[in-house]
């Protein structure tokens, strides 16, 4: 008999030593898992402290020997199941409990419990009528329950039943390996919650406490998944680090359409969007954005893109659709992935923008320009109207860049461009033909206005003065004038040769002037437009 009780007490003093070596084991691996590795690690320990006070229970031969160690042992009861819960929480993505460290709130009633258990043969708290007889070859500890040892009973398994809820909601939807993970934690924690029935009951054998011995055979298990599935490493370093550190939003769908996970980065997206989503089928949450709809309800629809305005800041993201398939290789769901391409956005922007702008003067250059006027020609041609198109060139440019140089010449450039910007239309098309000549393309405009326009653009880049450069010193420009009214050909080409043939009129004419192709009474012009 006394060799059953030797090898009772080595038992538990091994499963004891062997639960530190499991707390060490998981506190290293805080840096990848966090708090998760931590909370595992603490309840470990707490079962360490239980079964080797019980152990030192069984060992002794008088009461007050036991009260010490019973005392002892509550150090660990009174903690395993909230650091077990804490765990769990952090383990099944329900971190958001815990956050600011809400965790202590889950401490206060194990803290209270324990300090009752102190009063063990004083108060007597939690332990009423403390004795303890000899059951075979065990001094076995008796005692009536109080109202508080009750409510502390009642703590204990609703933070197990709650953890089983937890990890039980973490196996549907979940991979094959994550599935094995959660049942191998169903039972660590199944196995403890059936014997502290058995034995609160009074059905265990010898009377005694089975509990030490089943957080023993549980934590064979998680050994068992420490070295063999990985637990703490496969599902933090996979979800927490890969899946919430990727800086694309991820949204995991069912085939039915409803939220199965998603990445921290998907709330940045859409604030809205969080993980008390998950379940929720996403034509709700996303009711706001039609443009996601079609991803779910239109199979070949497997790329688009998306616009959210993020405090008056506009964004633009690539929207990546994916089928899951499960092990039969039929569709489960899809994984829709949100890559913010606001930069690339911007810079091709920026690079057409450069690709049609003349880099001086900020206007439309030749090639952009004729692109514009062909396709603003066939507009005209289809529903009808009329237009002009002048070209104009600066008088005797070359001595200005000989005279004061490319700088000066420049800037007068750039002021001549600003000058006629306050004359034009926001639909007006404005272009810089080459070197000092420019080219306009006036919609809705007659030969009248036309000209009109021409010459009010003429006498103000005249009326202007570039003192900065010298003194009175004054440029003028030449000014040929085409209208689709009065030209026969409807080919850009044409039109522009037209245009040229004015202008080289102008010139001929003496500059500082305006020519009308198919030329008309020019001083009855002007003295209309005076």
């Amino acid at each position: 008999m006394q060799t059953m009780r030797f090898l009772v007490i080595i038992s538990l003093m091994i499963f004891s030593l062997a639960m530190i070596w499991l707390a060490m084991i998981s506190f290293n691996k805080r840096k990848i898992s966090g708090q998760s590795a931590v909370f595992l690690s603490l309840s470990m320990i707490s079962i360490s402290i239980y079964g080797m006070g019980y152990a030192m229970e069984l060992s002794s031969n008088s009461l007050e020997g036991i009260l010490y160690w019973v005392r002892f042992e509550h150090i660990g009861i009174q903690m395993i199941a909230p650091f077990l819960f804490l765990f769990t929480l952090c383990h099944s993505h329900n971190e958001k409990w815990i956050q600011n460290r809400r965790y202590l709130f889950f401490l206060i009633i194990p803290a209270i419990n324990l300090l009752f258990a102190m009063t063990l043969g004083k108060q007597n708290m939690l332990h009423a009528n403390p004795r303890f007889v000899w059951f075979g070859p065990f001094p076995i500890f008796h005692y009536e329950q109080t109202i508080w040892m009750k409510l502390a009973l009642v703590y204990i398994y609703s933070l197990l039943i709650s953890s089983a809820v937890l990890i039980v909601r973490m196996m549907f939807g979940s991979t094959p390996a994550l599935r094995k993970q959660s049942i191998l934690f169903m039972i660590a924690i199944f196995i403890p919650f059936l014997s502290g029935l058995i034995y609160n009951t009074g059905n265990s054998p010898y009377n005694l406490d089975l509990t030490p011995f089943s957080f023993s055979l549980s934590a064979l298990l998680l050994s068992y998944g420490f070295l063999k599935q990985n637990i703490l490493t496969i599902v933090p370093l996979a979800r927490n680090i890969i899946f919430n550190g990727m800086r694309d939003g991820m949204l995991v769908l069912n085939q039915e359409g409803q939220i199965i996970d998603l990445n921290s980065q998907m709330s940045q997206i859409f604030p809205a969007l969080n993980r008390t989503c998950i379940g929720e089928y996403a034509f709700r949450i996303f009711e706001k954005h039609p443009e996601m709809k079609i991803l779910w309800e239109d199979q070949q629809i497997v790329d688009t893109e998306i616009i959210m305005i993020h405090e008056g800041k506009t964004e633009y993201y690539q929207v990546k659709k994916s089928i899951l398939r499960n092990t039969n290789d039929q569709p489960a769901g899809f994984i829709i992935k949100f890559s913010l391409i606001t930069e690339v956005k911007n810079l091709l922007k920026k690079l057409e923008e450069f690709a049609e702008t003349d880099e001086l003067t900020g206007i439309k250059n030749r090639m952009s320009f004729l692109q514009s006027a062909e396709k603003e020609i066939c507009r005209i041609k289809r529903y009808g109207g009329c237009f002009s198109l002048i070209i104009f060139d600066l008088d005797h440019f070359k001595k200005i860049n000989d005279q004061f140089g490319h700088i000066n010449g420049d800037i007068v450039l750039k002021k001549i461009v600003a000058e006629c910007k306050k004359s034009l239309r926001e639909n007006d098309l404005f272009g810089r033909f080459g070197g000092e000549e420019f080219i306009f393309l006036l919609p809705k405009t007659n030969t009248k206005n036309g000209f009109c326009m021409a010459e009010r653009i003429r006498k103000s880049i005249e009326a202007l003065n570039f003192s900065v450069i010298e003194k009175n010193l004054h440029v003028t420009a030449s000014f040929g004038i085409v209208n689709y009214d009065n030209q026969m050909s409807e080919n850009l080409e044409d039109l522009l040769r037209s245009a040229d043939q004015a202008l080289y009129q102008a010139k001929e004419a003496g500059r500082n002037c305006t020519r009308i192709f198919q030329q008309i009474d020019t001083d009855a012009s002007e003295r209309e437009c005076s």
